[in-house]
C-alpha cells in the first residue's frame, strides 16, 4: 500500500470515528520543557520509579508519588502546550463524527481547554 493511500485510509477512519484518541510518546512534550522519563537527564535518572505494586500496597509510596507529582521536582508543573500539542488538537478538533475531543492532562496542570 502506498503512503498516500495509507494517509487517505487514516483520514477516512478519523472522519468516520465516533470517538477518537491519540497516544503519543513523551517526546511530544519535551519541547515544552517537560523531561521524558528514560533519557539521560530524564526523570528516572534523578529519582527511582515507584512501581504500580509499590504504589497500591504502600501508603508511604502513594504519598511520595503524589508529592512528586505536585511539588514540581519532576519538571512538568507549570508547563504549557507546545506546537506539537496544538497541531494534534487542531487536526482532531471536530474530526470525530460526534465532535468529541479527548484531552489527557494531569489534574495539576490546570483546567482543560474549553
Amino acid at each position: 500500500m502506498s503512503a498516500s493511500a495509507s494517509r487517505a485510509d487514516l483520514a477516512r477512519l478519523i472522519a468516520d470515528a465516533r470517538r477518537l484518541v491519540v497516544f503519543t510518546g513523551a517526546g511530544i512534550s519535551t519541547e515544552s520543557g517537560i523531561p521524558d522519563f528514560r533519557s539521560p537527564g530524564g526523570v528516572w535518572s534523578r529519582m527511582k520509579p515507584i512501581y504500580f505494586q509499590e504504589f497500591v500496597s504502600d501508603p508511604a509510596k502513594r504519598r511520595e508519588a503524589w508529592e512528586r507529582a505536585f511539588s514540581g521536582r519532576t519538571g512538568w508543573v507549570g508547563r504549557a502546550p507546545n506546537a506539537g500539542h496544538e497541531a494534534v488538537a487542531a487536526r482532531l478538533e471536530g474530526a470525530a463524527s460526534d465532535g468529541s475531543l479527548i484531552w489527557s492532562r494531569r489534574a495539576s496542570d490546570g483546567p482543560f481547554p474549553p
